[in-house]
């Protein structure tokens, strides 16, 4: 059996210090973070005004699904009420960071179906990677969110025994820039199988290794994008949701953790919104 992070901390603040030696963060929810979970929520009852799931694999089933969730991934991503309320969130999170130069990605609604049924394109189940193999900066710092049904048989895994060590991979196939101009905006097309040039690892990576994280709705967990992790599938009957962002500290890029194995190309930075101060 995989072992199980399940449990949470107080709220709280963003030690990056910590975080960039590869401590995990669980916060209990917030007002915000409910506030941001309902939001998603309302944006995939809208697309799925039946229900949120997915029964079958005939090619009209997956079409009808994929093209739901993509509205509702889209419009969550895009709107400014989610704008403020990360804002609002992040603020939060690294009040206790002295820097005027705070910088997140545009957030993630992920919905993931069965993955006996669809685990390609918009619900791809990731296989272990580290964010910097990705094209990610080191000093990033994930934030994943639960939103409904994160259980130990449909969640995503932490190996935190890998940060410090290398990892054969072949992250020197990703280029970032290719991947936004092209390969995103493909998620939707791969129905049966992922064809998009994703980095993997070039070794075994134990299943022992593997924590299992489960957490229920508003509840976070934070860590350094250094962290090897990955997607865990969902075995279940029930549509997996959870939202993610990141976020990018460029002050204190000398405290993160030394880049050990990634060779991917692009300018992560040129990606990120610069938070705005608070009037």
């Amino acid at each position: 059996m995989r072992p199980v992070f399940n449990f949470s901390s107080e709220e709280g603040v963003v030690d990056t210090d910590s975080i960039f030696n590869g401590v995990l963060y669980f916060f209990n929810p917030t007002p915000v973070s409910l506030s941001l979970t309902k939001h998603a929520q309302e944006y995939v009852t809208k697309s799925f005004p039946d229900g949120c799931r997915l029964e079958g694999d005939s090619d009209a089933e997956l079409t009808d699904f994929i093209s739901k969730a993509e509205v509702a991934k889209r419009g969550f991503t895009n709107c400014d009420t989610t704008k403020q309320l990360l804002e609002e969130l992040i603020r939060f999170r690294y009040a206790g960071i002295k820097t005027k130069d705070i910088f997140y990605d545009v957030p993630r609604l992920r919905i993931i179906p069965a993955s006996a049924i669809l685990n390609s394109g918009i619900s791809y189940n990731y296989l272990p990677h580290r964010d910097t193999w990705y094209g990610a900066g080191q000093e990033q710092v994930n934030h994943w969110i639960s939103v409904d049904n994160v259980t130990k048989d449909s969640t995503f895994y932490l190996s935190p025994s890998y940060f410090a060590r290398q990892v054969a991979n072949n992250s020197e196939i990703f280029d970032l820039d290719e991947w936004d101009s092209t390969h995103r905006k493909g998620a939707k097309q791969s129905m049966r199988k992922e064809e998009r040039p994703h980095p993997i690892p070039l070794e075994e990576i134990p299943e022992t290794s593997r924590i299992a994280v489960v957490m229920s709705e508003g509840h976070e967990v934070c860590f350094s994008g250094h962290h090897l992790h990955g997607s865990l599938p969902n075995t279940t009957k029930t549509v997996r949701i959870s939202i993610d962002f990141r976020v990018s500290i460029p002050d204190l890029i000398q405290n993160a953790p030394c880049n050990i194995d990634s060779r991917a190309k692009g300018d992560y930075h040129k990606y990120l919104i610069r938070l705005p101060s608070k009037n």
